[in-house]
């Protein structure tokens, strides 16, 4: 299922040399209302799935001439969820995570201060999430602390 989705993001290119900028929104539209299907409910309580996503919408994004505020509001919740399931999942699979938000920051570079805004949005969710530890969890929080440290300095220094 994950080389399907990136595999769809990857048809952004050759749809936008074919098509038009509105085939692109409905693109992005289309695998927006996929993800919002498959984890609004919390039916993929792991994540394995969400790094694909976001490096999907990436390369839609990264194809677009404008970016627009909805647009961002959908890849918004997709990170926010995947900041939100990075101390859960496996090692290799924040190796994974990591480089989809590598790739979102890559594609959202050229659209001005479009990454400004969502990394300002992105950061103060992961200062929540890094931050909210329940007393019980105090020996796992250190853990957590620091994963969310490593990915947030290998964004900024990357």
């Amino acid at each position: 299922l994950s080389i399907s989705i990136r595999g769809f993001g990857y048809l952004a290119i050759a749809c936008r040399m074919l098509m038009s900028e509105n085939d692109l929104e409905q693109m992005f539209g289309m695998i927006a209302e996929r993800s919002e299907q498959l984890f609004s409910d919390g039916g993929s309580e792991s994540g394995e799935h969400v790094p694909s996503y976001v490096k999907a919408i990436a390369n839609i994004i990264e194809q677009m001439n404008m970016v627009e505020d909805k647009f961002l509001n959908v890849l918004e919740r997709l990170v926010v969820l995947l900041l939100n399931v990075l101390p859960k999942m496996h090692t290799k699979m924040r190796k994974a995570a990591f480089l989809s938000l590598s790739d979102m920051c890559v594609s959202l570079f050229p659209k001005g201060e479009v990454l400004d805004s969502i990394f300002s949005r992105l950061s103060y969710q992961g200062l929540l999430f890094s931050c909210s530890w329940q007393q019980s969890d105090y020996i796992d929080r250190k853990s957590h602390i620091k994963i969310y440290v490593d990915i947030f300095r290998g964004l900024v220094s990357g």
